[in-house]
Parts: structure tokens; C-alpha cells; sequence
């Protein structure tokens, strides 16, 4: 009984990867006839990331200074300094939002003072970008029928610990929701929008809504409601990591908290998808002990290792690991996350309603 039930939990994943795998995106797409010309780049900058220096280099190199604008809240912070020393145009963010998170705060204040660009785009202070990416993310905005474009980053360790490989193999998942156009998203770190969407609508989801902490969600929602379409830039762009087991699980609880304040949908999805594969992998062992052939229940494990490795070019005893114990940790992430009261983020604490 117990291997018919088995059986059954692998047919059904394989069913939802198999799905999942045609919603892959077509990127030829009818180009409009108006072109994206003018751009603004907003940096929200708050304190200092591992590779902050080396992020406003890359953006001035790839971007030019005449396109970005650099957002924090006091000249005392050292973002302001590194990006005053760097020669890069500054904002300083006034006014005071109940609601709104640092960053929201920081875009809205930019998009009303700054309102006559054909396109913006936010490019958080961690984010590492690549050559192509901008015109990449542009380029998608040219299409007919999208209000947004978006990529996903890969994760990458600078210290060769397990905490930094499982930050690494744990943001995979979001690459493969960015890429799905079913569940795809705008994401915040690299996120390109047109103007059209900037409305009073857009500016109550970013500082009065349930959505006012993230304006990942914000923005989705306000394309969708446009009934416009998300690109998805292939262009990957790279966060570097450094992390120990509590700034992970900080991190990846916050991250789970903002994809179900995003899609409640996905709590129910995320703990059936990871409880089945969890059985698999316990369950699943044993019958191969008896007999290889049942090898096959491993079948999405070793895909997901596959896939990863053609992402992060790479593998690694701790990398394995990392997949083998991955469902347990977003089941976990899903479970806390459900039940969070509040945040921290940034170096400030945020209540949950």
C-alpha cells in the first residue's frame, strides 16, 4: 500500500513539473510601435553590503551616471558617501509613510519628484549586474502588451561555508517562479516598469496598502491590474553572499513572508509540492534498499541538482546537501512565515498586519 502511495505522490509532482516546464517563456515578442528612450536607474541604498563599492562601479560602467540616481535617507550613511566620492547623482529621501518599508518610501518620493521618464528601473544597492542586463530589461519593456520586466539573481558565496551554498541553491526556486509565467513576479532587486503604470493606484499599494512594505508586489499587482504582462530577462544578474545559519534563516523567512503576502496561493501549493517531496526522499530510500529500481523516486531530487548545476555552474559535496535538505528548510520558511507578526529588514523592524 505504502509503494502505491509513493508511486502516486511522484506520477503527481511529475505532472506539475511537466506543467510547470511549458509555461517556460517564448522570448520573440511583437515589438511596439513607441520605443523606450528615457530611463531613470533607482538605487535605494541603506548602509553597507559586502559589494556595494564594486555594485555602483559595475552600474556606473554598464548604466553611465547620467541614468542613475542613488536614494538614501541621511548623508551620514555610508552609501551617501560612497556614491558622493563616486560622483554619482543623490537623493535625499524626505517625508514619513506609517506603512511603507525604507525602500518603498525611498521609490515614492523618486517617482513623484522625477516623473517625466519613459521607463524606471530598480536596481537594489547588493545587486552585481551584468553587461547586457540593461538593455536586456529594456528591450523586453519594448514589447507590446508588458508593463514590467524583470530577472531573478543567482546567489553567490564569497566564504566557503554551508550557510552561503544554501542561500546559493535555496534562491534557484526563484528563478524558476521568475521564468514561469504563471507564477512570475516583479522582482525588486531588477525590476524595469513604464511609465503608465505610475498612478494614485500604484501609489496607494506602495504606502497604504497590505502591500506597503514590498514594491515587488506592489508593482506585479499594478501591472496585472493593467492586465499587462511581466517580462522575464534571462540577462541574470549576481548578489554576493556571506551568511551564517541565523542571517540565513532571517533572510529566507523574510523572503517567504513577502512571496505569501504576494500570492497566499502559494503557502497551500508550497507545503503540499515540499511535504511530497519530503516524503520521497525518506520514504523513497527505503524501498530502494530492498530493490535500485526505485531509484525513479529520486527522480526529482537529481532533476533539481541537475538544473542547479547549469545555473551555478557548479557542485559541491555541501551543494548536494544543500538540495537534499532544501524542501525541509522552505517548509519550514513556509510555516514560520505564515505566522509572522513582524520583520526585520535593513537594521529596522517592521509590524506585521
Amino acid at each position: 500500500m505504502l509503494l502505491y502511495v509513493l508511486v502516486l505522490i511522484w506520477l503527481l509532482m511529475t505532472i506539475v513539473d511537466i506543467y510547470n516546464l511549458k509555461n517556460r517563456p517564448n522570448e520573440l515578442c511583437k515589438v511596439d510601435n513607441k520605443k523606450i528612450l528615457n530611463i531613470l536607474v533607482l538605487i535605494p541604498a541603506r548602509g553597507k553590503d559586502i559589494s556595494i563599492k564594486m555594485n555602483f562601479k559595475k552600474a556606473i560602467k554598464y548604466i553611465g551616471k547620467r541614468n542613475l540616481l542613488v536614494l538614501v535617507d541621511s548623508k551620514k550613511d555610508y552609501a551617501y558617501k560612497l556614491a558622493k566620492d563616486l560622483g554619482m547623482r543623490i537623493l535625499l529621501v524626505k517625508g514619513r509613510c506609517s506603512k511603507c518599508s525604507g525602500k518603498t518610501r525611498a521609490i515614492i518620493y523618486a517617482l513623484k519628484k522625477y516623473n517625466n521618464y519613459d521607463a524606471y528601473i530598480i536596481l537594489d544597492s547588493d545587486v552585481s549586474i551584468t553587461k547586457n542586463w540593461l538593455n536586456s530589461l529594456i528591450s523586453n519593456l519594448n514589447c507590446r502588451g508588458y508593463g514590467a520586466s524583470t530577472t531573478f539573481p543567482i546567489f553567490k558565496p564569497i566564504k566557503n561555508n554551508f550557510w552561503s551554498y544554501a542561500k546559493e541553491v535555496w534562491g534557484l526556486v526563484g528563478i524558476s517562479l521568475v521564468e514561469n509565467e504563471k507564477t512570475r513576479f516583479g522582482w525588486g532587486g531588477s525590476l524595469a516598469f513604464k511609465r503608465e503604470i505610475i498612478d494614485k493606484k500604484l501609489f496607494y499599494y506602495l504606502s497604504k496598502s497590505k502591500y506597503a512594505l514590498s514594491d515587488d508586489i506592489s508593482i506585479t499587482k499594478r501591472v496585472k491590474d493593467k492586465n499587462m504582462k511581466i517580462a522575464y530577462s534571462k540577462d541574470i544578474a549576481y548578489v554576493y553572499t556571506k551568511e551564517n545559519f541565523s542571517s540565513f534563516f532571517e533572510w529566507s523567512n523574510r523572503q517567504t513572508f513577502f512571496t505569501l503576502l504576494g500570492s497566499n496561493k502559494m503557502f497551500y501549493f508550497g507545503i503540499a509540492y515540499y511535504s511530497a517531496e519530503i516524503i520521497l526522499i525518506l520514504l523513497g530510500g527505503i524501498f530502494i534498499i530492498y530493490n535500485p529500481i526505485f531509484i525513479f523516486f529520486y527522480s526529482h531530487l537529481i532533476k533539481s541538482i541537475i538544473v542547479g548545476y547549469k545555473r551555478i555552474k557548479k557542485i559541491n559535496f555541501k551543494i548536494i546537501v544543500a538540495f537534499i535538505i532544501m524542501p525541509f528548510i522552505y517548509l519550514i520558511n513556509l510555516i514560520i512565515a505564515k505566522n509572522k507578526k513582524e520583520i526585520f529588514w535593513r537594521g529596522r523592524k517592521y509590524v506585521v498586519e
